[in-house]
């Protein structure tokens, strides 16, 4: 294969790496808006399950306690602890996504400075044939020069 062929594959090979690099650091980015936004709404609605048990605790306090209405509030409480539960996962997930983008990313880094070496690797060789191409031609010609010198120049 001619080294031309070889340095075009290379720069092709570059230029998808770049491209897979800039996705994936796009999706990085997006998952790190992601976790963020998560971990806003799981504190935003800890904060808000916090007073709205005290609430619900304050308004049977100031009531004759009977067992169906401590029932009703503990049920209450329940629901406000599973939705806690669940933004909690949310969270979780949301980290195992990060988790798992930085590792694409990293992959990616990595993959792009492997295909970057492998073009300068590319280049250099075609730059340097490309010298010893002209060297050749050079020499080629001198040679002629000399022949034709040689041939010209004897009476005999």
């Amino acid at each position: 294969m001619p080294l031309t062929a070889l340095l075009s594959i290379k720069q092709r090979r570059l230029q998808r790496a770049e491209r897979e690099a800039r996705t994936q650091q796009a999706r990085l980015q997006a998952a790190q808006a992601d976790k963020a936004q998560s971990v806003e709404a799981h504190l935003a609605y800890r904060r808000w399950a916090l007073e709205e048990e005290q609430r619900l605790f304050d308004a049977q306090v100031g009531r004759l306690t009977n067992l169906h209405g401590l029932e009703h509030w503990r049920r209450q409480v329940g629901l406000l602890g599973e939705r806690e539960a669940s933004l909690r996962g949310q969270v979780v997930a949301c980290e195992d996504a990060l988790m798992r983008q930085h590792s694409a990313r990293q992959q990616a880094q990595a993959k792009l400075a492997k295909a970057s070496q492998q073009l300068d690797s590319v280049k250099q060789l075609h730059e340097q044939a490309s010298r010893q191409n002209a060297r050749r031609t050079e020499h080629s010609q001198e040679l002629e020069v000399e022949e034709r010198h040689g041939q010209g120049g004897s009476p005999c």
